[in-house]
């Protein structure tokens, strides 16, 4: 689904009811930083906490990747993997891309050997 048409449906999903968490899993490392910024000052502006769970960019996980026929993936989902790998975050490269207003604690690491963690919560004074 284009980022576009995502637009519109969260926007009404604030007006109708407050939205305490935004979640998000295996959805952001298919966007460029562009539309990640986008993205993530949409959820800061919906939510209160935002939780995040993606692939951990690193060696390790694209080569264990390419292992994954070994228990019964196919080749297509065992490229998937791969590709979903090398697409990942690492760092603190979401924290980058979190909007600067506003006031936000942001907890960004990689979780076992395959995932990596984000997490952003509105401070309330």
């Amino acid at each position: 689904m284009p980022l576009r048409r995502c637009d519109g449906a969260w926007k009404r999903a604030r007006r109708s009811a407050g939205i305490d968490v935004v979640t998000s899993t295996l959805f952001l490392h298919h966007f460029v930083d562009e539309q990640l910024v986008r993205l993530l000052a949409d959820a800061a502006q919906l939510a209160r906490l935002v939780v995040v769970c993606e692939p951990r960019r690193a060696k390790f996980v694209v080569r264990a990747s390419r292992l994954l026929w070994a228990v019964g993936f196919s080749d297509v989902g065992v490229h998937e993997a791969v590709v979903s790998a090398r697409a990942g975050f690492n760092g603190k490269e979401l924290s980058a891309l979190w909007p600067t207003q506003g006031q936000w604690e942001l907890h960004e690491q990689a979780v076992g050997l395959f995932s990596h963690r984000f997490i952003a919560r509105r401070v309330v004074q």
